[in-house]
């Protein structure tokens, strides 16, 4: 139990010197809790309705000039992750900037515990919050975002959720959730119907009486507002369901989760071809860094405006969404294509690929490696002119079996350009522990089809994955990073650490990509040198080898 709390709660506590007195911020896995000053040291108004009027006369601090009260929720976003609300919330916001929006406003619902402290906190400032991005310029920007109406929590407040899903104002659901809450089968491309959560929403519910069907899953919860939906207002203008996680074809992965979820519930009802017509999912690529320690941006919003937000976040200025826009219902936001960042495309997939694969893949690796050696933040690891040249050379890597494909989206050397100096800014303070945290889950995702395009050596992806195994083994100081297959991966890891060979790189890599007999067996030869390596010269000379 002691370890289950300390890795579920604390994953790294550091302090820092504010006003002369020590402060404590907590690197947790939910979130990066913020403590407040204690009482006296500062006079700061809590964020929220009835300190709008106040904090609006500010110098610096951008507020909402919409009336929020006139805004009526259009949205539905599943997950209060830190991302929906530096990414999407805030598009959204510049949605409800535009006149004739006014029914374009955000429900967003907690899905998981790690999302309470979120909900809490917006709960106790009526979903306000601060957003502080900064450019690597060192500029910064500070903006109250408006657009999340109300915020709810599952599995308390399920059936108001269902209730807004049936509602024929509520014209685009957006998911943000995090891979794990999909219930993902084994190869993360559909539906694991064995999964307890699933099987008990499909099983533990009276079909003659939906009002007392109270699903638990994510996939549950969807289908079963749009069942109500079908029954209730079967005439209901079309809706979207966005995806806007990790996911490679993220809508069409959608789409068959819930269609399958459907078929095994409903049978033959007509509800699933309702389902085929009034329901559309598009492809999407999201991008926007937000694992970032917001303590300090934080404390300087009191020191400086006299504000007290305990759901700030701190991110960077860049932002991308590219949707496909050949499956968008035609009800859409004035003005939703024009907002800068927005790109409505008709094929996101490719656009998919290079975040997923090169970008975030690239973040990942830099992530392992860096904690591994000792450093926090991805600015001050890449600071290391080893762990610069690594970055470069995984990149490389990486996009060599798509080289063709993504250079007809972007210039791809400035695209490696950019894309170091956005996770190495430093007033970002960009966190490698988040970034670590799951880390069998994002290898799957990102990294086998690369695996599996069989172009050329994968010196880099090969020596992340055994510096990676080396700190799931516990061997050294190294902190072992949380993962939520660590169970079935650590003796694996550590037989394969402390006995480098063909049987027992093979067990690894098949826990981890799931292939039985992994057939491309470049990476597990390159898992093995970059073992073999780090035994004489320890991580940074396997790093250097490369």
């Amino acid at each position: 139990m002691k370890m289950e709390m300390h890795h579920e709660i604390c994953a790294r506590i550091t302090t820092l010197k504010f006003f002369g007195m020590l402060k404590f911020r907590v690197s947790c896995k939910t979130a990066v809790l913020l403590r407040s000053p204690p009482i006296g040291e500062i006079d700061a108004v809590r964020l929220c309705t009835r300190r709008m009027e106040h904090i609006s006369g500010l110098d610096g601090f951008r507020v909402p000039k919409y009336q929020r009260d006139d805004i009526q929720p259009g949205v539905l976003n599943f997950g209060l992750r830190n991302f929906h609300r530096v990414h999407n919330a805030v598009f959204f916001d510049d949605v409800l900037h535009i006149p004739g929006n006014k029914d374009w406003g955000i429900v967003s619902v907690g899905i998981s515990d790690s999302h309470k402290h979120a909900y809490n906190n917006l709960k106790e400032q009526d979903s306000l919050y601060s957003v502080v991005s900064k450019n690597p310029s060192g500029s910064s920007d500070i903006r109250v975002i408006g657009s999340i109406l109300e915020t709810l929590q599952c599995p308390s407040d399920t059936e108001q959720v269902i209730t807004f899903l049936t509602d024929p104002s509520i014209k685009l659901v957006l998911l943000t959730m995090k891979e794990n809450n999909y219930h993902f089968d084994r190869n993360f491309s559909g539906l694991n119907l064995f999964d307890p959560k699933i099987q008990g929403d499909l099983v533990n519910c009276d079909r003659l009486n939906t009002t007392h069907c109270t699903p638990r899953s994510p996939v549950g919860i969807l289908t079963e507002g749009l069942y109500r939906r079908f029954k209730h207002t079967p005439s209901s203008p079309k809706i979207t369901i966005l995806c806007c996680d990790n996911i490679i074809r993220g809508g069409e992965v959608t789409r068959g989760m819930i269609h399958l979820f459907a078929s095994q519930k409903y049978h033959d009802s007509p509800f699933l071809s309702w389902l085929s017509e009034a329901v559309h999912y598009p492809n999407a690529m999201c991008d926007r860094i937000c694992h970032t320690d917001a303590y300090p941006d934080y404390a300087s919003l009191q020191q400086t405006f006299g504000v007290r937000d305990d759901a700030l976040l701190t991110t960077e200025d860049f932002r991308e969404w590219v949707i496909e826009g050949a499956h968008l219902v035609d009800n859409m936001p004035i003005g939703f294509g024009d907002i800068p960042g927005i790109r409505i495309v008709d094929n996101a997939i490719p656009y998919e690929q290079l975040k997923l694969r090169v970008n975030y893949g690239t973040r990942l690796a830099v992530a392992c490696v860096s904690s591994a050696i000792g450093y926090s933040r991805f600015e001050d690891a890449l600071e290391d002119p080893i762990i610069r040249k690594f970055a470069n050379c995984l990149m490389t890597e990486l996009i060599c079996p798509n080289e063709r494909m993504y250079s007809g989206l972007v210039d791809l050397s400035q695209y490696k350009e950019n894309l170091i100096k956005r996770i190495s800014t430093k007033q970002l303070r960009y966190l490698l522990d988040r970034v670590v945290e799951d880390t069998s889950t994002k290898l799957k995702m990102n990294w086998q089809p690369v695996l599996e395009a069989d172009v050329g050596d994968v010196p880099c992806l090969g020596t992340t994955v055994a510096i990676w195994a080396y700190m799931l083994s516990g061997h050294g100081d190294i902190r072992v990073p949380i993962d939520a297959n660590l169970n079935v991966l650590e003796p694996l890891a550590r037989a394969l650490v402390t006995r480098p060979s063909e049987d027992t790189v093979r067990p690894f890599t098949e826990a981890v990509f799931h292939t039985n007999s992994f057939r491309n067996k470049r990476i597990n030869n390159a898992i093995l040198g970059a073992l073999k390596t780090m035994e004489f010269v320890g991580i940074r000379g396997a790093l250097q080898a490369i």
